[in-house]
């Protein structure tokens, strides 16, 4: 394996990159950067009205300030590519698009091992308006908060820096046979598939790494959402595609 090894998995938000990032974590010498791109995006963004949405983010402002969450994107670029801390064989970088800005620039993605994670538009779109509505948001949101067509702009950079076609995988596949599509990824992204990618506790429980267990360990919200215990469940309704509206 080589040295400073750092996979960035660059996603649209409601793609399932929890799940994916859920089960790398597992992995022997893993560490996990969970949307380091998060707080630099939540700090450089303003606001001139006040509405549900423009609360929640400087309510997130004051959350991260509290937790030590690093607002500079130079910090957080030299964290994401540069030396893994002792004991640490690679990183896993869950990139949500939504985070990301042309100001963080691009160059740096060099120094990773970059695959993307796609879900169908629909399906991302109306898990991002449940997710929204169970906040108290009401105010309609973005393009860019969604991401899509700044995951292939990033796309379409990356491929052009590096030379290289990116690897692309649907949530849809791994959820519709764990085993054999993160057996496939892991062996594309030069890492040995365990078992242990498919089971873990509910609740982010035995979690060090996932952003919201950090932000709200001693919150209701930590254990609202429901992250499911094992992949081998995921033909369940909570997985399968949501119904898309006619």
């Amino acid at each position: 394996m080589k040295t400073n090894k750092h996979i960035a998995m660059w996603a649209c938000p409601r793609s399932r990159s929890t799940v994916i990032t859920r089960a790398f974590e597992n992995l022997d010498g893993c560490i996990v950067y969970d949307e380091p791109l998060f707080a630099p995006s939540v700090f450089i963004t303003t606001y001139t009205n006040i509405n549900s949405r423009t609360l929640e983010e400087e309510n997130l402002k004051q959350l991260l300030a509290q937790n030590n969450f690093e607002p500079d994107i130079k910090k957080v670029i030299e964290k994401i590519t540069g030396n893994l801390p002792d004991g640490k064989l690679f990183s896993f970088q869950k990139m949500i698009t939504g985070d990301y800005r042309s100001e963080f620039g691009i160059d740096w993605v060099k120094k990773l091992t970059n695959f993307f994670l796609i879900r169908h538009p629909q399906d991302i779109i109306l898990s991002f308006d449940i997710a929204e509505k169970k906040t108290g948001i009401t105010e309609p949101f973005t393009q860019q908060m969604i991401g899509m067509k700044t995951l292939y702009q990033v796309f379409q950079q990356i491929e052009l820096i590096t030379g290289q076609t990116p690897l692309v995988i649907h949530s849809d596949d791994i959820i519709k046979n764990p085993p054999s599509a993160l057996e496939w990824l892991c062996k594309n992204l030069e890492l040995a598939f365990d078992k242990r990618m498919l089971t873990w506790k509910a609740n982010l429980e035995d979690s060090n790494y996932l952003l919201y267990k950090q932000l709200f360990a001693n919150s209701e919200f930590s254990s609202s959402e429901a992250w499911f215990e094992t992949l081998r469940l995921s033909q369940t309704k909570h997985f399968s595609p949501m119904k898309r509206r006619r």
